[in-house]
């Protein structure tokens, strides 16, 4: 056992409201005491001083994208670059991951000539494996020449425009992540449960899948919950209730995208981008899509089915009552 002494243990519970000192066994809180003096004299556990810290309990986040995040912070972040320059030394050292080179967090309107590098440029800094490069708010890319030969194009060809944005953008890094075996995938979870614990998370709410209905990291993370240092809670991020019902989830959705982002010029306007005249972005599902989606997630609340969509991103629990996501 474990005392922890000379702290400030707060509760939750009500404002200013803390203990002394924490007892503590295997993991587990055997017990709080309000004071000092109420610590038995003969109580043998090794006493830990904290030299008067605050302790909190473990944070929850209710929306995370755990599997991305994870994923790219085992791969190289383009976020600190202010030239092509500097972005193509980056990536002529990057490291392959399952045979994918994956960059991430590039702002181009923090790069000098403010433009995603170019394919001639990306062939030279990485000839010979399939390399994505996604831009700060995720919705639009840059591949190289290899990349463009192994994706699977709906079309049947190669895109001729480039970077990719809207739905080629999509293609591209579903495909890119799909591609990714389970162990890689878990060790993206794990990586995920590593940052959140360094903030104080212990709880975190994940969209897991690709927002259409491919439930395989879902059936994985849930399969291997007791793997993680953190308590994940999935979402399936399927657009298929009924798929969640059978795959026993509670809650369904996540980020099931409306449209766009501001700075990939895919956020679905009113009027045409000053920038972009011939653009007011794009609108990823329809009206009739999401009324369709709300009317199917209450016949699963009598299950207990939760559902959350992105577009303004709220969840509704089996009572009907709005839980706000961030």
């Amino acid at each position: 056992m474990r005392l922890f002494t000379n702290a400030r243990f707060c509760s939750m519970e009500a404002p200013d409201d803390h203990y002394a000192a924490l007892l503590e066994k295997g993991g587990s809180i055997l017990r709080l005491y309000r004071r000092s003096g109420e610590i038995p004299a003969d109580l043998h556990a090794e006493r830990i001083d904290l030299d008067g810290a605050w302790v909190y309990p473990g944070f929850t986040d209710t929306h995370t994208h755990s599997f991305d995040g994870g994923l790219y912070s085992l791969c190289l972040d383009l976020g600190g670059c202010s030239s092509l320059r500097q972005v193509l030394e980056a990536l002529a050292g990057v490291r392959p991951l399952g045979g994918l080179a994956f960059a991430w967090n590039l702002d181009v309107h923090r790069i000098r000539e403010g433009r995603f590098p170019n394919l001639i440029e990306l062939d030279r800094a990485v000839p010979d494996i399939p390399l994505i490069v996604k831009r700060v708010d995720g919705h639009s890319c840059m591949v190289n020449s290899a990349a463009l030969r192994a994706v699977p194009w709906k079309s049947g060809s190669a895109p001729q425009v480039l970077p990719l944005t809207r739905e080629l953008s999509r293609e591209a890094s579903a495909w890119f992540q799909s591609m990714v075996d389970e162990e890689g995938i878990l060790s993206a979870y794990d990586a995920a449960s590593r940052i959140a614990l360094k903030a104080g998370l212990t709880r975190v709410h994940t969209m897991v899948g690709d927002g259409e209905s491919d439930p395989r990291h879902f059936v994985l993370l849930r399969d291997n919950l007791e793997r993680f240092d953190v308590d994940f809670v999935p979402y399936p991020q399927i657009s298929n209730v009924n798929r969640a019902l059978e795959l026993g989830s509670p809650r369904v959705g996540g980020c099931l995208l409306s449209d766009g982002s501001i700075g990939s010029h895919t956020a679905a306007l009113n009027a045409p981008y000053a920038d972009q005249p011939e653009s007011r972005g794009t609108l990823y599902r329809d009206q009739d899509f999401w009324y369709r989606f709300v009317r199917e997630a209450p016949q699963g609340r009598s299950s207990g089915l939760r559902a959350c969509h992105r577009g303004g991103c709220g969840g509704t629990d089996s009572r009907g009552a709005q839980k706000g996501v961030r």
